[in-house]
């Protein structure tokens, strides 16, 4: 992704030196502190965005006009990204001493905002559950890979027997325990539903 490139302004005067990695450094701490969000590949991302800012910072510094054809799609689809990106974008401009153009502030976006979007997803919060089934592991594993299909931020942590239901519930943390019998445990909500775990059960989970 590198926009066209014209030059109708001289370049900034003097010599002005930025560390392209430590500039990338610096945008996703910039964009993790802002959204509390953990980028868990940002050592991609580092990679990804060095090698994009070397050349930008290159353009910038020699004032080269930047055109980008998806500027006015990202701005309208992804205006919380972009409002990001132009945050970080104003780190450069405090050493170049000049505005950063839209454009760029646009090729940013497609980094930072693929990368937050992605953390966005994997920081939400998940339920851990358990499923406790008497009549066999053949309807423990058909309830908990429909639980699962049917909600996606439910993850079944084990299948567990009866008599092993005390002690593997003790050694872990569940949210909750599903069963297709009643049984009542202390100190844990249980929710008793069918093995084919139809509508009317989806509706109490």
């Amino acid at each position: 992704l590198y926009p066209e490139l014209t030059s109708d302004e001289p370049a900034i005067s003097g010599r002005v030196v930025i560390d392209a990695a430590d500039m990338a450094r610096q945008m996703i701490c910039l964009i993790q502190s802002e959204t509390g969000y953990a980028i868990h590949d940002e050592d991609e991302l580092i990679e990804a965005l060095t090698t994009h800012l070397q050349l930008a910072l290159t353009r910038l510094k020699f004032n080269q006009k930047i055109h980008n054809p998806l500027e006015k799609e990202i701005r309208e689809n992804y205006p919380k990204w972009f409002e990001l990106a132009r945050k970080c974008t104003a780190l450069i401009e405090h050493i170049l001493k000049r505005p950063v153009p839209d454009a760029e502030t646009a090729y940013l976006t497609m980094y930072l905002g693929a990368a937050m979007e992605k953390a966005a997803a994997k920081s939400e919060r998940r339920y851990h559950v358990a499923v406790l089934c008497p009549a066999g592991m053949s309807s423990s594993v058909l309830l908990a890979s429909r639980v699962e299909a049917i909600f996606p931020l439910v993850t079944v942590d084990a299948i567990i027997s009866f008599h092993q239901a005390a002690e593997i519930i003790q050694q872990n943390r569940f949210d909750m325990i599903l069963t297709t019998a009643y049984i009542v445990l202390p100190g844990i909500p249980v929710l008793t539903v069918r093995p084919f775990f139809p509508k009317e059960d989806q509706e109490k989970l």
